[in-house]
């Protein structure tokens, strides 16, 4: 008997970014990317390596509409607010180079997890799987899943910046479930971001599964004391909850 035992799964969708990907070292990779904006963005602008932090914090972590007389992602009308506001102007050609080259140097440093494609290949034919990702640039995503042919696997895939919605909302879980023909009680979501994720997926009515990765330095994952929650180590934990594969 497992602890799904009761319920009619059949499809498990998934986070991206500490749950599928490992961050190894987000401090590091933070810095590569703060690193990368003032040599890109703040030298050749007469902009100090103060004001290159300061504008890169708020590009992290404030919410900005995305500009769309543009056609620009969330991530590229970030950078072009942000820089603005310190009297810098990108041309269209110039704001996309910056967000595709930050991001890929912030990737450098964050991997698949090792059990991914094993888990993939064991759960695809049993189940929908499908990915829901907050990432302010589409663009960024859709090159890490092609690189890594996760699209073999997912669908759909559900991006916030494509679609307008983010976690927790959970009317991108909705979304997702619409698309993949599922109802909300034959899901469960997996997840490493209590805020996000898990509070997301039980407003979606959703089953959560937390994952906390050991080698995850990202500490957004915390559990608030009392929570009673489903939380795995790894993705090959989840064979130990879903009814029986035989």
């Amino acid at each position: 008997m497992t602890l799904l035992s009761n319920k009619s799964i059949k499809g498990i969708f998934f986070d991206l970014y500490g749950t599928l990907l490992d961050y190894n070292d987000m401090e590091k990779s933070n810095l590569i990317w703060l690193n990368q904006f003032y040599k890109l963005a703040g030298i050749p602008n007469g902009l100090s390596f103060d004001s290159i932090k300061e504008i890169c914090k708020k590009i992290l972590l404030e919410d900005h509409e995305k500009d769309h007389s543009d056609s620009l992602t969330t991530y590229e009308s970030k950078i072009k607010f942000h820089f603005e506001q310190h009297g810098v102007v990108f041309s269209r050609e110039r704001l996309k180079e910056l967000a595709d080259e930050s991001l890929i140097h912030w990737q450098d440093n964050i991997t698949l997890s090792e059990d991914v494609y094993d888990v993939f290949r064991k759960l695809q034919d049993k189940y929908k799987l499908a990915l829901i990702s907050n990432f302010d640039h589409t663009p960024h995503v859709k090159r890490v899943i092609k690189q890594l042919q996760l699209q073999n696997y997912l669908n759909p895939i559900i991006i916030s910046d494509e679609i307008g919605f983010k976690k927790p909302d959970p009317e991108i879980f909705r979304l997702t479930l619409e698309r993949a023909g599922l109802t909300a009680d034959e899901v469960i979501f997996i997840g490493d971001s209590y805020n996000d994720d898990i509070k997301g997926a039980r407003a979606a009515e959703i089953f959560p599964v937390m994952i906390q990765h050991i080698s995850n330095s990202h500490s957004h994952n915390i559990i608030p004391d009392g929570t009673d929650l489903v939380t795995i180590q790894s993705l090959s934990e989840l064979f130990d909850l879903l009814p029986n594969q035989e």
